[in-house]
């Protein structure tokens, strides 16, 4: 599909319609891997959402079950079931906080751990095969965007999360 020369910003609906169609696109190059592991590890997305999200904490960073369920859009009540269940499958621990006894600490186990990290091994390589797809120019243009996306705080976070994650 060709693109037309805009004269005018793209809207955010027209930006969400694009990354939605190159979504798809990407989500079909893992040849059903990564929801095959999702569907195998027998969590649900929640619960899968929930301890990537833990297990993307850094050590110094001390978040409140009520953040962690804003952060993954849902209910306190569901985020405190979705990690009962990842207690019990022992992916991950829960203490009481040494500050405030009031609150728990939620930390991935080693096998959480491994479990993140092969998911998001599976979800990589669907993207790094869609990638691989793309011509020399739409490779060149598609890294310039990201470079620019990168200026954004909140993805060059979560870039430097996954920059963390590779280097341990």
């Amino acid at each position: 599909m060709q693109s037309s020369t805009a004269t005018s910003p793209a809207t955010a609906a027209d930006i969400a319609k694009k990354l939605s169609a190159v979504f798809l696109a990407v989500s079909r190059h893992d040849g059903g891997d990564f929801l095959r592991e999702v569907e195998e590890s027998g969590l649900t997305l929640t619960q899968c959402r929930a301890l990537t999200v833990i297990a993307s904490a850094t050590e110094d960073e001390r978040r409140s079950a009520r953040e962690l369920a804003a952060q993954i859009g849902v209910t306190d009540s569901t985020f405190s079931r979705a990690i009962e269940t990842l207690v019990q499958r022992k992916l991950v621990t829960r203490a009481e906080d040494e500050l405030d006894r009031r609150q728990r600490q939620i930390a991935v186990t080693p096998e959480g751990g491994r479990l993140v990290s092969t998911l998001i091994a599976r979800r990589r390589a669907g993207i790094e095969d869609f990638a691989a797809s793309l011509t020399a120019e739409q490779s060149h243009a598609l890294g310039l965007a990201l470079d620019a996306l990168l200026e954004s705080d909140e993805v060059a976070s979560a870039h430097d999360q996954i920059q963390r994650r590779e280097s341990t």
